[in-house]
């Protein structure tokens, strides 16, 4: 601003650059305060909508480790067999290989029996123990052979003996008598 030099006309002109420059000043100020506040309710607004997307992200986190644990038990359960529970190879599903499970391990012997090796065999129970006796054969009234249903046959006197053991309420060992015929 140019002085003029005289101090009435230079006075009034620096009033009113002085009044212009409040008014502005305050508008100023009012803008100052309406930024000021409107960063407050910012800074509100952001911190409320922090909070709430923490609250969300956390439910979302929990949903999905639950999620996670459900997938982990359903595969769990779909590679269930014979190889990691006792499930039996006939519950094995279709389309998956059955596992058949041999613990024996080889001893790089032939196969059967070895020799040297005992025979293990069922012993006949003791005729006090035999609960019953059927005779097999041509006995009694029918005195025809039994195999080719011929009545001219001659006794041998041979016969072949076979235990039968039969679980009841109770044990019955019933021993069954075959006669040989020529």
């Amino acid at each position: 601003m140019k002085l003029t030099g005289n101090l009435r006309r230079d006075y009034e002109k620096l009033s009113a650059g002085y009044l212009r420059l409040k008014d502005e000043r305050n508008r100023y100020k009012e803008q100052v305060y309406g930024l000021q506040s409107s960063l407050k309710n910012l800074r509100l607004a952001k911190k409320r909508s922090d909070e709430q997307h923490k609250k969300e992200m956390a439910e979302k986190d929990a949903i999905i480790k639950e999620l996670k644990n459900q997938l982990a038990h359903a595969t769990a359960l779909l590679n269930h067999d014979g190889t990691n529970t006792g499930t039996p190879t006939s519950l094995t599903r279709i389309g998956k290989t059955k596992v058949v499970p041999n613990s024996r391990r080889s001893t790089g012997k032939k196969r059967g029996g070895q020799l040297g090796h005992g025979k293990h065999k069922l012993n006949p129970p003791k005729d006090e123990d035999v609960t019953d006796t059927l005779e097999h054969g041509a006995v009694g009234i029918d005195l025809f052979c039994p195999k080719c249903g011929s009545d001219d046959f001659i006794p041998t006197g041979e016969s072949e003996v076979k235990y039968e053991y039969d679980v009841r309420v109770r044990i019955v060992k019933v021993k069954h008598v075959f006669h040989y015929y020529r």
